[in-house]
């Protein structure tokens, strides 16, 4: 069983970073020392080496750089925008990674471990591998880079053109997938969705879902300055549709004046042509009686 003082600082992590049997590591302690920062190194014996002392860096740093280099083997696929199923082929294992503002979570026992055991968990293998999915290596930098907010809004806008969007009216759209509808509303600095709750105080980027990047495709709003360009144009946006609608009414109407007008102009003819007919048919009656007197 894993305790918590070889957990990081272990005779099997010795034995991998000297590249030897971990029957060869024959003692590892840990000895204190009084220095600022660092709060004690390892002593450590290999059968036929010299006895050295590695600082506790060493071994964080293989710690991660070990469970790095064990994610390559790893094929990831992402389940939902902030959850990715990653799997060992050869192995025909699957555990299931989540991302989050400053941590990737896992359901791997390692993970488990370094929750129970770390201060602060860092990465498992998993994590490492969709670490690497995200094109990045450190979850240093995963943090800093604001990757998670990053990652879902490329989700969202990638999943977006797969919706079919319809305008109801200047302000609504009703957007459809595979088998759900929903209703998306325009408003100066955000959409709002049935989909979910909005916080108007969080950053522009929150404020829209799947849908509403549908719907800003749809408006022809793409690139990175789209919600900036939404934000900018939603004047527009209106008076257009109004300006369309004004004009898709007086079209409508002309094209009902037309038809009432031809059909107005078809009756007349049927008219005429039915009084011309009856003239016909009297003048036939009238030669018809003036033959019959002559006989």
């Amino acid at each position: 069983m894993i305790q918590s003082e070889d957990y990081i600082y272990s005779k099997s992590a010795v034995a991998r970073m000297l590249n030897v049997a971990q029957s060869a590591v024959t003692r590892l302690e840990k000895w204190p020392i009084n220095r600022p920062f660092d709060c004690s190194i390892i002593f450590v014996i290999v059968k036929g080496k010299r006895p050295r002392f590695w600082k506790k860096f060493d071994f964080l740093f293989h710690f991660a750089d070990w469970r790095r280099s064990q994610s390559k083997e790893l094929v990831v696929d992402r389940l939902m925008p902030n959850v990715f199923a990653v799997i060992n082929e050869k192995k025909k294992s699957k555990y299931i990674a989540t991302i989050r503002p400053d941590s990737i979570t896992c359901n791997c026992e390692d993970y488990k471990n370094q929750v129970k055991f770390l201060a602060k968990a860092g990465v498992c293998k998993h994590g490492y591998a969709v670490l690497k999915n995200l094109g990045i290596s450190k979850l240093s930098e995963y943090i800093k880079g604001n990757i998670y907010q990053q990652t879902l809004d490329n989700y969202k806008k990638q999943n977006a053109f797969k919706l079919t969007v319809m305008r109801t009216d200047a302000y609504s759209f009703a957007v459809q997938g595979s088998s759900t509808i929903h209703y998306c509303d325009l408003h100066p600095s955000i959409i709002k969705c049935s989909c979910t709750k909005y916080d108007t105080k969080k950053p522009n980027s929150e404020q829209f879902c799947t849908h509403g990047y549908a719907v800003l495709n749809y408006l022809g709003f793409t690139g990175n300055q789209q919600i900036k360009d939404y934000c900018l144009g939603f004047d527009w946006i209106v008076d257009d549709y109004n300006a369309e609608e004004e004009e898709f009414k007086r079209l409508n109407q002309a094209i009902e004046d037309e038809a009432e007008e031809t059909d107005r102009l078809a009756a007349e003819r049927e008219a005429i042509a039915a009084a011309q007919l009856a003239e016909e048919q009297d003048a036939k009656d009238c030669l018809f009686t003036a033959q019959s007197w002559s006989l």
